[in-house]
């Protein structure tokens, strides 16, 4: 319960001083992204894990 409310003030902390500092959201979603960085971490663990 612990873990999901820290996760929970970190992401509320940085994006709201993101867009307190002027930033939009719109601009922090890029999919590609997403998919590159997810890929990454799946095939780091799967690599680990043999």
């Amino acid at each position: 319960m612990f873990v999901i409310i820290g996760i929970v003030v970190v992401f509320a902390c940085v994006l709201g001083g993101y867009v307190a500092m002027g930033g939009k959201l719109f601009v922090l979603w890029q999919p590609f992204e997403v998919v590159i960085i997810v890929g990454a971490a799946i095939g780091a663990f799967y690599y680990w894990q043999s």
